[in-house]
Formats: C-alpha cells, sequence, structure tokens
C-alpha cells in the first residue's frame, strides 16, 4: 500500500513559510530494541523538498499491519537543524499522515558595525562623542529600541544578535557637543557572522559669529584716535587682518564665523603717528 506523510514548515520568527528545506524521512520498525542512531535499524530513507509554501509530501509503500517509528530530519539554509518524532500505528490502506506545521528557528548571529569619527575641521579623532543606533526588519518593525554607545578615541563598535538570512536597517545617529549631527542608514544582509566597517564618519563643527569692537583712546587727551593702524591676528583658521579706525577712533570689526567648542588667540597691535 502507499502511504502519504505531509506537513508545514514555518520560519519560528515570523510564521512565513520555509521553501527548499530539505526533508529526510526515516522508518523503523518499532518492534525493534536499537536506537534510531544506528543506520541497520533504518527500515529506508525518503528525502523531499519543501515548496513554496513551506509545505512537503511524500509517498511510500508500507507493509500492512506493522508498527513504524517515523523520523524526521530538516535542514535549510538558515535555520538551525530540526527532528522530529512521530509513531502511527497499524498502518492500512490509503493511509495518510499530516504532521501539521513545524516550527524551525533560525541561526542567530553576531553582528558588527564599527567605524572611526573625526573632526572634520582638525581632521583628527573625536576623543568622545555618542552613537545612537536601533535596528529595524525591512517591513519597518523596530527589533532593536533606540540604544547609544560612547565613541571612544574615535573609535565606536557596535554589537547585535540578529537572526541569518534576514534583512535589516540599522539606523546610526552620531552626536558630540559643538558639532552637527550625521545620521547613516544601513542595509543589513546578515550571512554567517556580519562584520560592516563604515567609511570615515566626518563630524561638521558648528559655527557661531564673532564681532570685534575697539575704541582707541589717546592717553593724555583721552580723545578717540582717528585712522590708528591696527593688526590682528586670529589663530587658528582665521588669519590676519590689518585695519584702521574711524575718526572717532573706533574699529568695529565685520561679523566673522568662528566654530564652536575651539579656542581662539586673539593677538592686536595698534599703531598711529601724531
Amino acid at each position: 500500500m502507499d502511504s502519504q506523510i505531509s506537513g508545514l514548515l514555518l520560519d519560528k520568527s515570523d510564521k512565513s513559510p520555509i521553501s527548499n528545506a530539505n526533508v529526510s524521512i526515516y522508518f523503523k520498525d518499532m518492534k525493534s530494541n536499537c536506537s534510531i542512531e544506528e543506520t541497520k535499524c533504518l527500515l529506508y530513507i525518503s528525502r523531499t523538498n519543501s515548496n513554496e509554501k513551506g509545505g512537503f509530501s511524500i509517498s511510500r509503500k508500507l507493509f500492512l499491519d506493522e508498527d513504524y517509528g517515523l523520523f524526521l530530519y530538516i535542514k535549510a539554509d538558515f535555520f538551525l537543524k530540526k527532528r522530529v518524532f512521530n509513531v502511527f500505528l497499524n498502518t492500512s490502506d490509503n493511509y495518510s499522515l499530516d504532521i501539521g506545521s513545524i516550527s524551525l528557528y533560525r541561526v542567530k548571529i553576531t553582528s558588527l558595525i564599527n567605524g572611526t569619527i573625526l573632526d572634520n575641521l582638525t581632521e583628527k579623532s573625536l576623543e568622545k562623542g555618542l552613537v545612537l543606533y536601533k535596528v529595524n526588519t525591512t517591513d519597518n518593525i523596530t527589533i532593536l529600541k533606540t540604544q547609544s554607545l560612547n565613541i571612544s578615541n574615535g573609535l565606536f563598535e557596535i554589537n547585535f544578535t540578529l537572526l541569518e538570512g534576514k534583512h535589516y536597517t540599522a539606523f546610526l545617529l552620531f552626536k558630540r557637543k559643538y558639532f552637527l549631527e550625521v545620521q547613516r542608514n544601513i542595509s543589513l544582509n546578515l550571512l554567517n557572522n556580519y562584520t560592516e566597517t563604515l567609511e570615515t564618519i566626518d563630524l561638521m563643527r558648528k559655527s557661531t559669529n564673532l564681532s570685534l569692537y575697539m575704541n582707541i583712546i589717546d592717553n593724555l587727551t583721552l580723545l578717540g584716535v582717528p585712522k590708528a593702524h591696527i593688526k590682528v591676528k586670529i589663530r587658528p583658521f582665521l588669519g590676519n587682518f590689518t585695519l584702521k579706525s574711524d575718526e572717532n577712533g573706533v574699529l568695529a570689526m565685520e561679523t566673522m564665523n568662528v566654530y564652536e567648542g575651539l579656542r581662539y588667540f586673539l593677538h592686536i597691535s595698534i599703531k598711529h603717528q601724531f
């Protein structure tokens, strides 16, 4: 007689069907006391693959009125191997066994994202900073809520434990005082132990305005000194300026952009001939 064995393979993480999984079916005479690990105990071996909907089915001829142990060994890419045991007794004509749904667990793998953070202005590593990150599935379901990581010596390293073969998006936000925030979205296609090394992340400093106002006074008359020659040096980055006071001895230097969080050195020399 022919007996039919069928079932359905599902991904435990999201209940989606698992296609193209290898299903090996072993039969054993239950009257025998030997272990199923012993090849001599197996009456025969049958194999099949699951279809697009995760279903599998196999038909084999069995002896009537005998007891059989049914063992399924299931192997699929990205999933842990699974062994299922079932017993059916006293087979009869057109016997059919529906095992039902079988859930497989995906392999968990370690994923790593690392990189270097630089000050775009000085091209030096940032000693401190913060990385905020979260991970979503491709259908925008958050599976790792926002977490934070301190940057040390310009380096950062983020470790995830995720499911192999799934597709994710990691959202990274780099923050530091005096700097503009930078965001990176990274597509993660996880195979084996996954490592993503990012290109250097350059953070741009915030800028603010600097205005220089000065009143040049004659020490004897206490009057303003007109047309005094004034040399101004601002370090770093801003350079040298040669200016003159107005008719009232006032110097009002135009507004300049300076970068927040930097220490500037201002050197002023004044020359005037009476």
